[in-house]
């Protein structure tokens, strides 16, 4: 069954008006969700596959799709306050649970833990992914063994500062008026245009990025108008 939208056309705000079955399946999914986070043997795997399961009728290819969804949508769960993980974790752990039935499942690998697959969510090539996969099996790679791996070879960078860089200080660094030149060429009519140009189903990673950005644009509006005299 899928959930009823009401709204206005004009203004494009949509509500979505849930079924008691899709509540409860939602209540049900963050219960699930929240007890698998703060269990002691916490599995971001276990979670996706929960995910896949009952978003997506265990298919990894819905599970893969960037597509309207009819019915409910991950995003009605990951937006929930009562949620303990924030969307970009149950996003991982959607891709876990597919790279994990597309790869994985019927392999023979046992060296492979979470923290190697999530590592592995870099890797898109199919036959590059197993040969990676195959590297940490015969030579027992650890995790962290791994990661100087996939630096080496680009699909990572090297965490801290790189060798021979200096440090930026506060004298060199670019100017605040240069840097925020930009927003002052932005104008209402603009920022409608982009927000109309956004498509009706957004990914996860998109959602949590925008919040990100919102809470750090916050955060300096609230400086500068401190300072502000």
């Amino acid at each position: 069954m899928s959930a009823k939208k009401v709204g206005k056309k004009k203004d494009k705000i949509t509500v979505t008006k849930l079924t008691p079955e899709q509540s409860k399946q939602l209540d049900n999914a963050a219960k699930f969700v929240n007890d698998k986070w703060n269990s002691s043997c916490r599995s971001l795997i276990e979670i996706g596959e929960y995910l896949m399961n009952n978003f997506y009728d265990g298919d990894p290819e819905k599970a893969k799709a960037k597509g309207p969804k009819k019915g409910i949508s991950l995003r009605m769960l990951a937006i929930r306050p009562d949620l303990h993980v924030s969307p970009a974790t149950l996003s991982r752990a959607r891709q876990l649970a597919v790279q994990e039935k597309m790869y994985f499942q019927q392999s023979t690998f046992t060296y492979l833990t979470d923290s190697h697959k999530l590592e592995l969510l870099r890797i898109e090539d199919k036959k590059e992914k197993l040969k990676y996969a195959k590297s940490i099996e015969d030579k027992k790679l650890s995790c962290r063994a791994f990661r100087k791996v996939l630096e080496k070879d680009g699909h990572l960078l090297p965490r801290g500062p790189v060798p021979g860089s200096k440090r930026v200080s506060a004298s060199s660094a670019i100017p605040f008026d240069l840097f925020f030149e930009p927003l002052g060429k932005i104008t209402d009519l603009s920022i409608d245009d982009f927000i109309d140009s956004i498509p009706d189903d957004k990914s996860d990673e998109f959602i949590d990025s925008v919040k990100k950005a919102k809470e750090k644009l916050e955060k300096l509006y609230a400086k500068l108008t401190k300072s502000t005299p």
